[in-house]
C-alpha cells in the first residue's frame, strides 16, 4: 500500500483518529485514501492517546523502511502529530526499528 501511494505522490500522510488509521497520498496523477478501522483483521491493536495523530512523510523513505515487512508479520506504527514516526517489525530473529522525521508544513 505504501508503494502504491508512493507512485502517486512524493509524500504520504499517516492519520489516526476515531479508531481509524488512514494512509493518504495526493499527486498530479490521482489520489489515494485508505481507511482501516479498529477491529479489522489488518489491525491487531489500536491505541490512540490523543484525539488525533497526523503527520506527512516522504513516500520514498516509508517504502524503503517497510520493504522488509512481507505482510505476514506484525508491524507497529507509533504516530504523533508532526513528530517522527516509529515503525517496528521482526524478520525471523531480528527486530527492526526505524524512526522517520515528518515533513512539517507551515
Amino acid at each position: 500500500l505504501i508503494k502504491d501511494a508512493g507512485l502517486l505522490a512524493a509524500y504520504i500522510v499517516l492519520d489516526a483518529h476515531d479508531d481509524i488509521f488512514s494512509i493518504e497520498a495526493q499527486g498530479e496523477s490521482g489520489e489515494l485514501k485508505t481507511e482501516t478501522k479498529k477491529g479489522s483483521p489488518a489491525i491487531s491493536e489500536f491505541e490512540l492517546k490523543a484525539q488525533t495523530a497526523r503527520a506527512m512523510f516522504p513516500s520514498e523513505y516509508l517504502d524503503k523502511i517497510t520493504k522488509g515487512a512481507t505482510g505476514e508479520e506484525s508491524v507497529t506504527v507509533s504516530l504523533k502529530n508532526d513528530a517522527p514516526v516509529k515503525i517496528e517489525y521482526s524478520i525471523q530473529k531480528a527486530k527492526l526499528k526505524y524512526f522517520l522525521a515528518p515533513r512539517i508544513e507551515n
